[in-house]
């Protein structure tokens, strides 16, 4: 998909009397696309039956990419341990170094819960699922007030109905972004459509009712804009394509496919009726007879050589059923996904999932890398200094990392026998083994709970005894005066 460019010179002299024209081109280039996308991926406005493939297949490409919420660290003091469960799914241990920067500790919580407030699972699952389908995806980030200070907030904008241009240096760094709407007002029962348009300088929305009227940023709005430039966010895929693109022809052979079945047994259930060998009623009465006949009893008396048939299409079942399954083939191997009704095989051996998902997950992987520009170099920093406002923090949103695990399907079952397995077997500590199995999100903290547990029931053992056992400062155990107690 085309990127749109616009100097920093041309954004300054967008107005009333052109913005229009300036979003015109955008519309036909790119956003008319865009839409015809969306249609594909919700099946509207298509004509015959449609195939709910595109929609099967970005959907599981999200839930693939995002589905499990991903995960932010601080570099400067925090390794990342990558292991993987049994499944083969990526798991992210977080380890301190010793060298802890306090400062960047409180950072990435009071980043982390702006994140929580902000339900950015959600939110991620929705820029993935819209970047997916149309190659490219917008969050706009904003700001209340919470408690006296600045609560960062962030949405995603509908792609259909924004247009983010770029400049022409190697950086494309972004000169305007352009967000049309169009209303109905129960106030004058008259219908309004506005543009809002946001540079780097400026922040103004024009509404059209026949005239122009020009409504001025407010003093919030021209606040955040100093402290955070433009206040959009894009998550563009390689080329700006979406995810299912290159498989549009043979999803509409697919469609055709069933539309020519559909059509073909409709027209069988209207077959014409052939009487051959019959002679043409000679008369008004005789051709009622007839008529009366066919219409009223359903029957017909053959002479020897007549001959009644219904002219219908013959359809050759296997060699459709043939062609459309190699259709559907091609277009779940080019996504790089398991053909459904092949799903409930594979999936009896989960560890068979991380070799069926290998295209896809080569896919994702770029996908992976331009979201995460997006959330670092994008959301991070803006809320960053949305953060520093106003106060002695200087966090720097550079310090910040993020880690994606891939969501595939797991067996309980099968993990709890290798759990068993591997303990049994001495190889692996109890932390190594809760690090593998991906039931258990926080292994540090189950381990920890571990270990509580042990040390309670060996003091509830010696309380029972009642024999202080040693603890944790080093303590001697004090000597045992119950005289009534008798030696095993």
């Amino acid at each position: 998909m085309t990127e749109m460019i616009l100097t920093r010179e041309e954004a300054r002299r967008i107005n009333g009397d052109n913005i229009r024209t300036v979003f015109g081109c955008a519309l036909e280039d790119s956003i008319l696309k865009r839409c015809d996308m969306y249609k594909e991926y919700d099946c509207v406005d298509l004509n015959g039956i449609y195939s709910p493939i595109p929609k099967y297949a970005v959907d599981i490409a999200a839930g693939y990419f995002i589905g499990s919420p991903c995960k932010y660290y601080v570099q400067t003091n925090t390794v990342v341990k990558k292991t993987s469960d049994v499944a083969g799914r990526p798991k992210m241990q977080f380890e301190d170094l010793p060298d802890k920067n306090p400062r960047d500790d409180a950072y990435l919580n009071r980043y982390r819960a702006i994140m929580r407030r902000n339900h950015e699972d959600k939110e991620n699952m929705r820029l993935a699922t819209s970047a997916l389908i149309c190659g490219t995806a917008y969050e706009r980030i904003y700001a209340s007030k919470r408690d006296g200070l600045i609560a960062p907030k962030f949405k995603p904008v509908d792609p259909r109905k924004a247009m983010l241009f770029h400049d022409q240096t190697i950086d494309r760094n972004p000169t305007a972004f352009i967000i049309r709407e169009e209303y109905f007002s129960l106030v004058d029962n008259r219908k309004y459509e506005t543009y809002e348009l946001i540079t780097d300088d400026r922040w103004t929305k024009y509404i059209f009712d026949g005239n122009v009227r020009e409504e001025p940023a407010t003093a919030s709005e021209m606040a955040l804009l100093k402290t955070c430039g433009i206040p959009i966010v894009e998550y563009p895929m390689p080329n700006r394509e979406g995810y299912f693109e290159q498989v549009l022809p043979l999803v509409h052979a697919r469609n055709a496919i069933l539309n020519n079945v559909s059509n073909t047994f409709k027209y069988n259930d209207e077959a014409i009726l052939l009487m051959i060998g019959y002679m043409q009623p000679e008369t008004d009465e005789d051709e009622e007879e007839l008529h009366e006949r066919l219409s009223k009893f359903k029957t017909l008396y053959l002479g020897e050589d007549n001959k009644v048939e219904w002219l219908i299409k013959n359809v050759d079942i296997q060699s459709i059923q043939g062609y459309f399954d190699i259709l559907t083939g091609d277009i779940y191997a080019s996504l790089g996904q398991t053909n459904p009704t092949e799903i409930a095989e594979v999936y009896q051996n989960i560890q068979a999932v991380r070799y069926q998902n290998y295209g896809m997950d080569n896919t994702i992987i770029a996908y992976e890398r331009n979201f995460e520009k997006g959330l670092l170099e994008g959301r991070a920093q803006k809320i960053t200094a949305l953060m520093n406002e106003g106060t002695a923090n200087h966090y720097n949103w550079e310090v910040l990392d993020v880690a994606f695990a891939r969501n595939i399907p797991s067996s309980m079952t099968d993990e709890a026998q290798f759990m068993t397995q591997v303990k049994g077997s001495g190889l692996l500590s109890d932390k190594d083994i809760l690090d593998m199995v991906s039931f258990v999100e926080d292994s540090e903290a189950a381990h920890q709970r571990k270990l509580e547990q042990d040390k309670q029931e060996a003091n509830e053992i010696a309380e029972a005894m009642n024999v202080r056992v040693r603890g944790r400062t080093g303590e001697e155990p004090e000597e045992n005066n119950n005289e009534g107690v008798s030696e095993n």
